[in-house]
């Protein structure tokens, strides 16, 4: 299987680079780490789980080089094997690598004070599942949004009554997915 890919010109106005963006450095990063969901019988690795939410989703990555690295992940999980953090970051694409450098770099270090007051903050793999889970929520709630506006553009242009019924109705469920993940990621972008 290939991801539906588009390529930045054709991006929608809620561009959803941050949230690929984040995607694929948790790809990078812990792709080959166990993620355990017991509430769903879940247990596979990061890389697999973000790639098969892809694709139960039929979400469409916008901007390179996210399109391809996600590419790569998929045609490699395709052959039982899950890159590391080295099979970017010495990629021989050096857009690629670049990215791969610069999403793998430590953004910050926690000063030791904190430590001084007992006040422990846990690592990013310490909740990696809830990471994961919550950059796939933000993600998804980024590409909904796009498919609202895509609606109302074409409710719009619609004369026929049946169909502007059906798009009522599409336009209806995904606000309420929507509301959902605003819900449970503790967001509001739409009244």
């Amino acid at each position: 299987h290939s991801f539906p890919t588009r390529r930045s010109s054709d991006l929608p106005s809620h561009d959803s680079i941050n949230q690929e963006k984040e995607i694929i450095r948790i790809l990078m990063q812990y792709a080959n780490r166990d993620y355990v969901d017991t509430e769903h019988n879940i247990d596979t690795t990061v890389a697999q789980h973000i790639l098969s939410e892809i694709e139960q989703a039929s979400i469409t990555f916008f901007n390179e080089p996210y399109i391809s690295i996600l590419d790569l992940f998929k045609k490699a999980i395709d052959s039982n094997f899950i890159p590391d953090e080295k099979f970017f970051t010495q990629h021989p694409d050096a857009n690629i690598s670049s990215t791969a450098a610069e999403l793998l770099s430590t953004q910050y270090v926690l000063s030791d004070k904190w430590k001084e007051f007992d006040i422990h903050i846990p690592k990013e793999e310490m909740i990696l599942k809830k990471v994961v889970d919550n950059a796939m929520a933000h993600l998804t709630l980024k590409k909904m949004m796009s498919v609202l506006m895509e609606i109302q553009n074409q409710l719009k242009e619609v004369t026929d009554e049946t169909q502007q019924t059906d798009l009522l109705q599409l336009y209806q469920q995904t606000k309420s997915q929507v509301s959902f993940l605003e819900k449970k990621l503790g967001v509001v972008i739409m009244k």
